[in-house]
């Protein structure tokens, strides 16, 4: 009897120190997927739709996978901005701003670009209903082609977002009509902070001439301090710390570790090698590129504590589905299993693609331009950046 209740408190113990370290009893709230119905998300009272998208590097086009087989009808497209879109605006017409919808940067190639020559690029990211990009060193090349002493920062295509990028040149952050340290979403009659990091020490290349980045934590906390003293219910933070995204989940602990325990509610950064949806107790929301998912959550501000994330499947944004079993090819290796569904897919006839009850029409890549000063009014930006930051 006696053994019995010491293998009991042995366990007992071993678990309060397995949460412990784990940070899911002591930091934050944080459930397992929530499944439901391809048609139907509802949200409950106090809950708030985080979308995210990951970064393009200048690849706008849809994917086609295309078939070993000479079948016709096994062709599948995937991502792009021109699927991207209509995903994302079934978002914004189903939940309006009790959803808000995140981007990692990266929207160009990594190279200077001249826009007055090429302002198609432009015009096909302002078209995406997004309400925060993150401003990345990817966009401090693209922008700042000379240097800052030398270059005026252009329109940008969305809002952006960076807490640790300093212009030299002005001796403050760097900023714009369009580009703030922080930002605030007000969604669903709650205040998320927002807020922007990417990382100067993982990063090899020369910087333009006048920027500074500084230290990743100290920027994190700045920021942090200041939208908590505007009292925000929940704290957000985009990251990029490297252009090699095997070690992604590496560089997030790390950070993490820097920083005092339920600073953050949710960190959004690219896909690694490794995605464990939880680490150092902070859940994390790993983002596909190339718009080929959409990767979202569920926050709950239903307590006085810290909000509970809940996660939801990824979705594959293709265009059509196998009619078989409803889905899509997203996986890229031409495997053995991607062969056999596009048997299937060939034999059962692909059919358009479906979500929230919503047919999926990809936009026309060469109308674009005019689907954007149409359309870019019907949904509003449901963040509003902090001018106290800037």
């Amino acid at each position: 009897m006696q053994k019995k209740l010491f293998y009991f408190q042995i366990a007992t113990i071993s678990t309060f120190i397995f949460a412990l370290l784990a940070g899911t009893w002591f930091n934050y709230r944080f459930d397992q997927i929530r499944p439901y119905s391809k048609n139907s998300l509802r949200l409950h009272e106090h809950e708030v739709l985080i979308a995210s998208v990951g970064n393009f590097n200048g690849q706008f086009q849809s994917i086609i996978y295309p078939t070993q087989l000479d079948m016709q009808g096994s062709q599948v497209t995937l991502g792009g901005i021109p699927l991207l879109q209509s995903y994302l605006k079934i978002i914004k017409e189903r939940f309006g701003t009790k959803s808000v919808i995140l981007q990692l940067g990266q929207w160009f190639s990594n190279e200077k670009l001249d826009f007055s020559k090429n302002p198609e690029q432009m015009e096909l990211v302002k078209a995406l209903p997004i309400d925060f990009s993150l401003f990345s060193y990817h966009e401090l090349i693209n922008f700042f082609p000379n240097g800052l002493y030398q270059t005026e920062l252009p329109e940008l295509p969305q809002n952006f977002i960076n807490s640790n990028i300093y212009s030299l040149k002005d001796r403050t952050h760097l900023k714009g009509e369009k580009l703030a340290p922080y930002a605030i979403a007000r969604a669903n009659g709650h205040k998320i902070g927002i807020i922007g990091i990417s990382d100067r020490e993982l990063i090899s290349k020369d910087l333009p001439a006048g920027a500074y980045f500084s230290d990743s934590v100290a920027s994190f906390l700045l920021a942090r301090k200041k939208l908590m003293k505007q009292s925000v219910d929940g704290i957000i933070l985009l990251v990029q710390f490297s252009s090699d995204s095997r070690d992604n989940n590496k560089h997030v602990n790390e950070f993490l570790k820097r920083i005092p325990p339920r600073s953050i509610d949710l960190v959004i950064s690219p896909a690694s090698e490794s995605n464990p949806p939880i680490i150092r107790g902070t859940p994390i929301l790993w983002t596909t590129a190339m718009g080929q998912e959409i990767n979202w959550v569920i926050m709950n501000f239903d307590e006085n504590d810290k909000p509970k994330v809940t996660f939801l499947p990824s979705v594959a944004t293709c265009q059509k589905i196998n009619s078989l079993n409803r889905r899509c090819i997203s996986n890229q290796s031409a495997s053995k299993i991607i062969a056999e569904n596009f048997i299937m897919a060939a034999i059962n006839d692909a059919i358009p693609a479906t979500f929230l009850g919503r047919e999926i029409v990809p936009v026309e890549i060469d109308f674009m331009r005019q689907a954007t000063n149409n359309e870019q009014t019907s949904f509003p930006n449901t963040l509003v950046s902090d001018q106290a930051g800037k």
